[in-house]
């Protein structure tokens, strides 16, 4: 049994360590939520948990845009197939602001969905 969650939508990492320690007393594995469209950041945090938890199972994992490279700099990395842990302090990451106020917050919203029925609701 595998158990996902996505680390922003449940407390941070302090809650997510709690989660994944009650699912190892379980015997359920860790697959933390990791799609193309959460930040650079979050792969990185992703990853930090993956290791220090017995009960990692699998991740998901995406492509970072090389227009993102330039606001986030390290995190975890490839190479020859490994994925290897930045040794900088914290997760390894750093936010250039000034490259970052170059691409100012632009709100959107999501889409709504249709139910079988043909009632709208949000995501």
């Amino acid at each position: 049994d595998y158990l996902r969650c996505d680390i922003i939508r449940i407390g941070g990492i302090t809650e997510a360590r709690k989660i994944a320690a009650l699912a190892e007393t379980y015997d359920i594995k860790m697959a933390w939520h990791g799609p193309n469209d959460v930040s650079p950041i979050t792969h990185a945090v992703n990853w930090h948990l993956n290791v220090s938890e017995y009960n990692f199972g699998i991740q998901e994992d995406g492509t970072v845009d090389n227009l993102i490279k330039k606001v986030v700099t390290g995190g975890p990395y490839y190479r020859d197939g490994y994925l290897y842990m930045d040794d900088k302090p914290g997760i390894g990451c750093d936010i250039d602001e000034e490259a970052a106020a170059q691409y100012p917050f632009v709100r959107t919203y999501l889409p709504v969905c249709r139910k079988a029925d043909g009632s709208l609701c949000t995501w």
